[in-house]
């Protein structure tokens, strides 16, 4: 039975203190720190996390797409030799290549058709969105990449967890803790994968707050996130900011009220 606890933390409440201090020691002290595994958007915010509490072993701290890329036996990554795709499908060329996925979440400013496609299939995939609703563009664009990547036996980024969700049904060495991070900014792919591990685990914590979503455009969505239903006493909230004024707070609040889709959580600003 999959167990999902989520910890909303709104601006300056000390989301990370609290999953440091209290969540990943607790439930290192009752699985091990050796079943406790610590994701975020990027290696250094997932071991921020890390270093201010618990010893949890190092290949268990890291972004989702470096734990895939462990689970499926470490591929060779397709954006590491964008250079080369370039060259064979010119029509598409993109401004080039990250290779570390520890970081691999930085947005591109360049503007060749090649990077807008590629950023469009994307989120389609990021969104799960089924091939025969692609436009055309996005979906010839990929067609292209993939045949490429097949022919030289190559996985992108987003890949990683695509075959994950196919291939690794438990995640490696069967953790029994799953502490995530930002979990606002993970698209539907992304938590449809931890979603699976949940299944063979004891519980997964998602910490975030949807009203800090930032990472549109590479396919995060604040309804995957918030919009599957758990039991109330699952949702935890963090109350007291220890950085936002009375001023900002008054002003934030009014402001992000008109926003359609959230889960709204009351805290308290600072005394400044």
């Amino acid at each position: 039975l999959m167990t999902e606890y989520r910890l909303h933390g709104p601006p300056g409440t000390g989301k990370t203190r609290a999953l440091a201090t209290r969540w990943v020691p607790k439930a290192a002290e009752r699985f091990g720190a050796e079943n406790v595994v610590i994701s975020s958007l990027t290696k250094t915010a997932a071991a921020e996390i890390a270093s201010r509490g618990v010893k949890v072993p190092e290949k268990n701290i890291g972004t989702l797409h470096a734990i895939a890329f462990r689970a499926l036996d470490r591929p060779e990554i397709a954006e590491a030799r964008v250079n080369e795709f370039n060259e064979a499908v010119p029509l598409y060329a993109m401004s080039g290549g990250r290779a570390s996925i520890d970081e691999p979440e930085v947005k591109s400013e360049r503007g060749s058709t090649g990077d807008q496609l590629c950023a469009e299939a994307q989120i389609l995939r990021h969104n799960r969105v089924p091939r025969e609703r692609w436009p055309h563009g996005p979906l010839q664009f990929q067609n292209a990449w993939e045949s490429w990547m097949e022919s030289e036996d190559l996985i992108d980024f987003t890949g990683l967890i695509e075959h994950a969700l196919v291939a690794c049904p438990v995640a490696p060495n069967e953790p029994q803790v799953f502490v995530v991070d930002e979990a606002q900014d993970c698209s539907v792919l992304e938590l449809d994968l931890i979603r699976l591990w949940n299944r063979s685990a004891e519980y997964t914590v998602l910490a975030g707050d949807g009203d800090q979503s930032i990472y549109g455009w590479r396919g995060a969505s604040v309804r995957a996130f918030l919009g599957t239903p758990v039991p109330e006493e699952n949702n935890h909230h963090l109350k007291q900011s220890f950085r936002i004024s009375k001023a900002v707070h008054r002003f934030a609040s009014r402001w992000i009220k008109q926003s359609s889709y959230r889960y709204a959580v009351e805290y308290q600003p600072t005394e400044s």
